[in-house]
């Protein structure tokens, strides 16, 4: 597998018109080979037919809904207790001759309905106070920023020093849980910069007589390198018939894709793991903003082409069935 400080070290010079491996003058100080090496990886990735870019999981589900995690772009097919499952789009229950809307319950089969993104692993079951805390110690600004509505279904809106701002900034610290002073009846989105450790995202109640947390209710755990975090979510539709032996929790295995997820550590694999196709997308991406498409467009074409290589490198060829007659009978003929 190619990691980013392997591929940095290989693939400065050809960033741009070459930068050093250890060049730290991007925006925000971020390292500029890296910058550009996830430019190149996320084109290629965006390609039809990009190897690697297709996994298999297991994942527990419950409570009629799963949320792929956070790399995953959308489940392909997918079996539930080991039945097979049917993994359809949006428009599915808007079908003039469907089976109507997914609260509704009335396909006869296991399906997965795609619901879009969300911001959040789990909703609000009501309105709620939220709750941060990371499991590793943070700097002292590190904020998280949550934009939503509260239980009036008005956007939350909270005063800064540079004034009124919609949502609000919550402490994110160690162990120690920081609330919002708003209560949120919908997320609508999370900004939380680079952290050291995961961040954990709640919804609490508080006792109306001693002021102590009564319940707390889990909505998501954030990647350290997440700064706009975003799942996909699909609804699991007649769970009763499952034949799970558990009231409530069920097993997808899966074919996912998976989806471009920057990437900062030196120890962090890419997905695409080819350092030739990768130099070629960095030259193309170096002439098509140099003004020179046919030399960009040249050089795409060459890692297209080492793509197509990779991609039959990697599949397994489907078996076909040799069939073979050993005996002739005109009475009752085998036709192979």
């Amino acid at each position: 597998m190619l990691t980013l400080g392997y591929a940095r070290l290989h693939l400065a010079p050809f960033c741009g018109d070459g930068v050093c491996a250890n060049d730290n003058k991007g925006p925000n100080g971020y390292n500029r080979a890296t910058l550009r090496i996830q430019e190149a990886v996320a084109a290629l990735m965006a390609k039809p037919g990009c190897p690697r870019i297709t996994k298999c999981m297991r994942v527990c589900m419950s409570n009629g809904c799963v949320t792929a995690p956070r790399d995953v772009e959308k489940f392909i097919k997918a079996r539930i207790n080991g039945e097979m499952a049917n993994v359809f789009d949006r428009w599915y229950e808007f079908l003039e001759g469907g089976p109507g809307m997914v609260e509704s319950d009335r396909s006869g089969f296991h399906d997965l309905i795609d619901r879009g993104t969300t911001c959040t692993q789990y909703d609000l079951p009501e309105p709620m106070r939220l709750a941060v805390c990371s499991d590793l110690g943070e700097t002292d600004q590190t904020w998280l920023h949550v934009q939503g509505w509260d239980e009036t279904d008005r956007e939350v809106r909270s005063n800064t020093p540079d004034g009124i701002i919609l949502g609000e900034y919550v402490p994110v610290t160690k162990d120690v849980l920081f609330y919002t002073q708003a209560t949120f009846s919908k997320i609508k989105c999370v900004v939380k910069p680079r952290t050291n450790g995961y961040v954990m995202l709640a919804g609490v109640d508080f006792d109306a007589v001693t002021g102590s947390v009564d319940h707390r209710h889990h909505l998501a755990f954030y990647h350290p390198d997440d700064e706009r975090p975003e799942f996909r979510r699909y609804a699991f539709q007649n769970p009763t018939s499952c034949g799970c032996h558990h009231d409530k929790y069920y097993t997808l295995n899966a074919v996912a894709q998976m989806k471009f997820v920057p990437f900062w550590r030196d120890t962090d694999v890419i997905w695409i793991d080819d350092i030739q196709m990768i130099k070629r997308m960095l030259q193309a991406m170096k002439y098509y903003d140099g003004g020179d498409p046919e030399k960009g467009k040249a050089y795409e074409t060459l890692a297209e082409n080492k793509l197509l290589e990779l991609a039959a490198k990697y599949e397994t060829v489907q078996a076909i069935p040799d069939i073979q007659v050993t005996g002739w009978n005109d009475a009752c003929p085998v036709t192979p």
